[in-house]
């Protein structure tokens, strides 16, 4: 691949990344991880979002009861890694400059039907994350409170709230930009084209600004303080419940009030692995989501990481990254439903039709 000379907003020629990564490497990169890694997992990711979304509509059908939260994380991770496989696909084919696309296919239609859409998806998922970690907590540290807090309903309304705030905190960006045909006066060729008003570019970089700082940082935020609380307090409870229960079992008890305990003692084991899980689940979340963060917050400090910076290479090699773990979050759920929740497993197993041996 030949070096190619970029330019920012001021244009200014940027210069190359001074040895640290070379265009070449980074075309490589971006092809491997962006383009082949990431569309492999962005599929098998929709794949196991549909069942994740069958099963739990199944679970609604057939006992009455599902985890409404739950529902909306795998509907939102099905968008964020099919909106994240359409952008592997698009970009693959500007890459590589296939000749069938050059009319219609720009970096200026990605920019506006795959990067953004998927920016949006995975903020919802990051907040939906949030949610299930906040209304967990609450359950935990409140169990009596809870229940009239997080109704089926309620949750669906919050879920379904997220979705539309989202939508709504991405629309100046569809609203700011026009589609027009230009005639590239290299090429002599006609292509699409999305322009913007000056005043509406400043829009768009508040709308990315205040999202990524509000929103996805907050979830961060939300995720890690949460799961650290109700890691805690899951903790304590299980030491005043080994206590207690070492004092109950010296004395003996009426058949009757055996059998309360051992339907109490089911309960709280069900409880317990559903904490578990969604702990499992926020700890893959920061783990995923980390880097985005502190990348985020790196690109604040030193202009020259960002994508007309100094080292663009660098920042194209990290961004791909970025998105493959992105692309993995929202793809792994279903092992962790299927290995800590035997109500999901069963209802796995029945939807194939299988045989636990």
């Amino acid at each position: 691949m030949e070096n190619v000379t970029l330019t920012n907003d001021n244009n200014e020629t940027i210069q190359p990344d001074g040895g640290i990564v070379s265009d070449s490497l980074a075309f490589y990169i971006e092809i491997t991880v962006t383009v082949g890694v990431c569309s492999i997992v962005s599929f098998v990711g929709m794949v196991t979002n549909i069942i994740n979304v069958i099963v739990f509509v199944r679970q609604k059908i057939s006992t009455g009861s599902t985890n409404p939260s739950l529902l909306g994380l795998a509907i939102s991770d099905f968008f964020c890694v099919s909106s994240m496989l359409w952008f592997s696909i698009s970009y693959c084919l500007l890459l590589i400059e296939y000749p069938l696309t050059e009319k219609w296919l720009t970096w200026d239609l990605v920019y506006i039907a795959a990067s953004w859409p998927h920016l949006m998806f995975a903020q919802i998922t990051r907040m939906v994350t949030a949610y299930v970690a906040f209304e967990r907590c609450i359950c935990v540290v409140f169990p009596f409170k809870a229940r009239s807090l997080f109704s089926p309903r309620s949750s669906c309304i919050a879920i379904s709230s997220i979705f539309i705030l989202c939508g709504l905190c991405y629309s100046p960006v569809y609203i700011s930009h026009d589609m027009e045909m230009f005639t590239d006066p290299e090429t002599n060729k006609t292509q699409m084209a999305f322009v913007s008003p000056e005043e509406w570019m400043v829009t768009v970089d508040i709308v990315y600004f205040s999202n990524t700082v509000v929103f996805n940082i907050g979830s961060l935020v939300i995720v890690v303080v949460c799961s650290i609380i109700t890691a805690i307090h899951v903790r304590l409870s299980m030491i005043w419940r080994q206590t207690t229960s070492s004092v109950t079992n010296s004395q003996v008890e009426p058949p009757p009030r055996q059998q309360k305990q051992q339907l109490s003692s089911s309960r709280i084991r069900k409880e317990r692995t559903l904490i578990r899980m969604i702990i499992l689940i926020s700890i893959i979340f920061i783990v995923c989501y980390s880097p985005y963060f502190l990348f985020f917050i790196l690109t604040l400090i030193f202009s020259d990481l960002r994508a007309l910076g100094k080292y663009h290479n660098l920042t194209i090699v990290i961004y791909s990254f970025i998105y493959l773990m992105e692309t993995a979050n929202s793809s792994i759920n279903i092992v962790i439903y299927y290995t800590m929740s035997s109500k999901y497993k069963k209802e796995l197993l029945a939807l194939f039709k299988w045989r636990s041996t």
